[in-house]
């Protein structure tokens, strides 16, 4: 597979409703990892494979990962994800994708969303994209899906945070909310290296991690 055939495939995964059945044919890893957030300042495209033991089986380009949550916000609200990446995060709930912050357009609705400046360039994007509202209800878990990858090799980098309407966010010097990074327990992250400013104050989703697919 080369480079546009891999963008094809992606595009044409996300707009088929995430259909399982269209990534049957290729590799797919034994090893499934859970993680309670994704908020991954620059690595090596070749860490992602390597992390899942199959550095001797696929290449460090033109691979997705999938991963899926059943969970529930910390109060009732409307609800934005908001995020980037370098190359590929797209998000889904319950059934509906809600957010495309890759480095190029995969979901055909992204024009819906708007955008947060970043008050540094963040490498190879200098915005967040803000995804499209739904409504979430305390204690009443959905189903998330999110799937990063790369596409070239390279460099990676992946974060996703979330937004609740009418909440009172601290305010950047550029203007943008100072939002909390999308997570699933109240453990403070203390990342290294490049990334985009977040909230050090955990609003953390209670939920489940159902498995994850390279």
């Amino acid at each position: 597979m080369n480079d546009p055939a891999f963008g094809h495939k992606v595009k044409e995964f996300i707009a088929s409703n995430w259909d399982e059945s269209l990534l049957t044919p290729y590799y797919k890893s034994r090893v499934a990892l859970n993680t309670s957030s994704i908020f991954i300042p620059k690595l090596d495209a070749a860490d992602g494979p390597k992390a899942f033991g199959v550095e001797r089986e696929v290449e460090p380009n033109r691979y997705l990962i999938w991963y899926r949550v059943t969970a529930s916000p910390p109060q009732d609200g409307t609800y934005h994800f908001v995020g980037g990446a370098d190359d590929i995060i797209v998000v889904r709930v319950d059934g509906k994708t809600v957010f495309d912050g890759s480095l190029d357009a995969m979901w055909s609705e992204r024009s819906k969303e708007t955008t947060y400046p970043l008050k540094t360039g963040m490498g190879s994007f200098g915005v967040l994209s803000v995804g499209v509202p739904f409504h979430a209800s305390a204690g009443k878990p959905m189903k998330i899906d999110v799937l990063i990858g790369e596409w070239p090799g390279g460099i990676s980098s992946y974060f996703l945070l979330i937004e609740k309407e009418k909440h009172t966010y601290e305010k950047q010097s550029n203007g943008a909310p100072l939002l909390p990074i999308f997570q699933l327990n109240s453990d403070p992250l203390t990342p290294k290296g490049l990334f985009p400013p977040f909230s050090p104050t955990p609003e953390p989703w209670e939920g489940t991690v159902d498995n994850l697919t390279q």
